[in-house]
């Protein structure tokens, strides 16, 4: 960075050991606005229950990949999945694993069958 000031009139450039002047001239920097931070995954998606994972999946369907999933637990399912199901409840499905159904076309897994 250089600063630079008006004497008289010329410009001169203020030495590191000189008081800088009044009014300079900043050169060596194009702007003093803050530079965007850029972020490997700049999107995420906070909770891996039910609703997390199927938001998720309607990105994935509609090809955006620049995103991630995090959780407070080491695994997915959410609270209604890993807290509150229980053998007696309705939150368990057939299949006996996390399935969604997120799209219109999007059948009965075949390893249920």
């Amino acid at each position: 960075l250089k600063f630079v000031y008006k004497q008289g009139s010329s410009f001169r450039q203020n030495l590191d050991c000189e008081e800088c002047a009044r009014k300079v001239t900043v050169h060596g920097i194009k702007s003093f606005r803050r530079l965007q931070a850029e972020y490997k995954h700049p999107h995420i998606i906070i909770g891996a229950g039910h609703i997390g994972l199927k938001f998720a999946m309607t990105w994935l369907m509609e090809g955006y990949t620049n995103f991630m999933v995090i959780d407070r637990r080491d695994r997915v399912g959410g609270t209604s999945w890993i807290d509150q199901a229980n053998k007696t409840s309705r939150l368990q499905t057939e299949v006996g694993v996390y399935h969604l159904e997120y799209h219109e076309n999007n059948g009965w897994p075949a390893s249920a069958s």
